[in-house]
């Protein structure tokens, strides 16, 4: 049976996922995500924009003297200065990084990315999904110290997950308008090797990304850029060759830092497609637990020719014990309504460090309205939905 997931919905069954042997292995690391004091007011953590619901230029800094700047921002902010956040001192250990990528090709779907958990090491991955048999693969690695980095911005930055055998790598250079990808693993086992040297263009005039950082509880906070960047190169698995095309095939971008709560739990999706009427057509859409106003903050808009128009709280539908089964979505302005048919799944991460969470990628079908009120149709539209808890005692 479906089940409607909203922003208060996932502290059921799937929420009792507690933290175990992760912690034991933690030693003097833990405590984890210690609780922020309630003493202080918001106004002491956070700045606060002028008015909801409006996109602003972006700041130079991510925090000014002292506070986060919350709010939606034209462009991702140059420089993520959280050591001098207030509400992070003693927590700056304790707040999670990552970038990410989901690739679409005709013939394939791909995963990956490099996530710094703080207390963990360095979490890198790669997942293959082939969309003609059904078979998907994944090349996971723990990285650790030195040979592990999520870069600080993507407008100079560098991730990259190295080992001796291993090597992803992801270079930043949004202010020369384009992001690479560079991967080389070997076979392992039935795994087959990957190889790849791709290259994703991101021009801020014809693509808008969505940029806010924003409020999960009084005194959390979620920083988060999403985009679809047109991609071209080569990736090679086991002895195929698969070729990218700039005007057919795109990469969804995803970055995320968070000051996240003791527990938490998130429904997400994303997708996009090429409409030749209307340029790059898409939209992502994410419900949490702790959200203090799904109203008000949220990451869930929708891209027309690439230009951006934010939205209000969504919902989900679905069945969370038979996740292959097909999704719905909706947004409570009545903007979009999608159904999403999941094809392949991969689960990360372990009941034993307090993690529960599946990936899927699928088909989107389904309208959207623009602002002016247009009904645009989703042609199937291939992209990602996922959902997670995360846990302790």
């Amino acid at each position: 049976m479906k089940k409607r997931i909203g922003r208060r919905d996932f502290l059921g069954k799937s929420g009792k996922v507690l933290l175990a042997s992760g912690l034991s292995r933690l030693g003097s690391a833990a405590p984890v995500f210690a609780a922020v004091s309630s003493v202080q007011t918001q106004s002491d953590y956070f700045i606060f924009p002028a008015a909801p619901g409006i996109i602003e230029e972006a700041p130079g800094k991510i925090v000014e003297a002292g506070r986060i700047r919350l709010g939606y921002f034209r462009s991702p902010v140059r420089e993520m200065n959280l050591s001098e956040a207030r509400v992070l001192k003693g927590l700056i250990r304790n707040y999670p990084e990552f970038i990410g990528y989901g690739i679409t090709h005709p013939d394939w779907y791909f995963g990956t990315i490099i996530l710094d958990p703080k207390v963990f090491p360095y979490i890198s991955s790669i997942y293959a999904y082939d969309r003609r048999s059904g078979r998907l693969f994944s090349h996971d690695r723990l990285i650790f110290g030195k040979q592990g980095a999520v870069a600080g911005n993507t407008w100079d930055g560098e991730s990259f997950a190295v080992d001796s055998d291993f090597m992803i790598r992801f270079r930043h250079r949004l202010q020369e308008g384009y992001h690479e990808i560079k991967i080389d693993i070997p076979q392992d086992h039935d795994k087959p090797a990957v190889q790849a040297d791709l290259k994703l263009f991101l021009d801020l005039k014809s693509f808008e990304p969505l940029t806010v950082s924003m409020l999960v509880e009084p005194r959390y906070w979620c920083y988060t850029q999403k985009a679809f960047l047109p991609i071209a190169g080569e990736m090679t698995i086991g002895r195929q060759k698969i070729v990218f095309d700039p005007r057919r095939d795109l990469a969804g971008l995803d970055e995320s830092r968070n000051l996240a709560p003791f527990r938490f739990g998130w429904t997400w999706g994303t997708c996009a497609g090429f409409d030749g009427a209307n340029g790059i057509v898409g939209m992502n859409a994410g419900v949490r637990t702790q959200m203090p106003d799904g109203e008000r903050w949220n990451e869930n808009c929708a891209w027309i020719d690439g230009k951006i128009s934010l939205l209000g709280d969504v919902a989900w539908e679905l069945d969370p014990d038979h996740p292959k089964k097909p999704w719905r979505l909706k947004d409570k302005r009545g903007r979009f309504d999608l159904e999403y048919y999941p094809d392949g799944k991969k689960n990360i991460g372990s009941r034993s460090i307090g993690i529960s969470y599946f990936q899927t990628c699928g088909e989107y079908e389904g309208t959207l309205q623009d602002e002016a009120g247009k009904t645009h149709s989703f042609n199937t539209y291939y992209g990602t939905a996922e959902q997670g808890m995360f846990g302790w005692p």
